[in-house]
């Protein structure tokens, strides 16, 4: 059956994702799948069910996803807007993997926490896998699998769809597969970085809890803040005490109709 749906679309440091209210529309994968495809819907890297300060996310190839830390900035610009979350208060949003701490001080200023800090990870063997200027900082769990790759080279050259989606599959990381990270760290310890992301099967934008796992991988002082450069803009990832918290800004791009099929249930 096709039905005409009302949607928010919002970016987060290039990372667009499409909003459904799920009081209204069913959670449904294929429904995701749908509207993510680009060039024939309305295409996003993900798209997220809210149902009051409760979010459901979707990658674009219909598999869901725990949570997803730009598009949990972006849950919050949507609540706020709504009037269910209070201007520069923390409050708790919950993804699939539970409640996050969230806080809205400006749409250019939305932190989340992410995780607390991972008690462990572990550095996989890559050998004959990977090219010489890339070097294995460590594979982490920060909501979702993240291996963080450091590049010796030019960073802009690196070819992050190839060996991104090579090591994406790798048995290693198996059978959840992975995120790739590529970084480099500059004289002023910001934090460059291109992420290959699983379920886009794609390199994007931007992704929120990459930038966490490249912090965790290259900072070792407690509550210190680190500046991480993404293709899609600029984010900060800091600590209080144990929680690990993701900053940056978050933009509607538009609101609109479009149609969908939906199964008759």
């Amino acid at each position: 059956m096709e039905r005409l749906i009302q949607f928010t679309k919002i970016e987060a440091a290039g990372n667009d994702f499409i909003f459904l209210d799920a009081t209204d529309i069913p959670v449904d994968a294929q429904i995701a799948k749908q509207l993510c495809a680009r060039h024939f819907s309305v295409g996003a890297d993900g798209l997220i069910f809210m149902n009051g300060l409760h979010m459901r996310y979707f990658n674009a190839d219909g598999s869901e996803g725990n949570m997803c830390g730009n598009g949990l900035r972006a849950a919050v610009l949507f609540s706020y807007i709504q009037g269910l979350i209070p201007h520069r208060e923390f409050v708790e949003l919950e993804a699939s993997d539970g409640k996050h701490l969230v806080r809205i001080n400006t749409p250019d200023d939305i932190s989340v926490e992410v995780i607390e800090d991972p008690n462990s990870y572990f550095i996989p063997d890559l050998s004959g896998k990977i090219t010489a200027d890339l070097s294995v900082l460590g594979f982490f769990n920060t909501g979702v699998p993240h291996l963080v790759l450091k590049v010796s080279g030019d960073l802009q050259k690196t070819d992050v769809s190839g060996i991104g989606k090579k090591l994406r599959f790798d048995s290693t990381f198996e059978p959840e597969g992975t995120n790739v990270n590529f970084i480099t760290i500059s004289d002023d310890r910001s934090i460059q970085i291109r992420t290959y992301e699983r379920g886009v099967e794609e390199e994007t934008l931007a992704c929120g809890t990459g930038a966490v796992a490249a912090y965790i991988a290259t900072v070792s002082e407690d509550n210190v803040a680190a500046n991480i450069q993404a293709k899609g803009g600029r984010l900060k990832v800091f600590k209080e005490e144990t929680r690990l918290f993701l900053n940056g800004a978050a933009r509607i791009a538009f609101v609109g109709q479009t149609v969908v099929e939906i199964e008759n249930r």
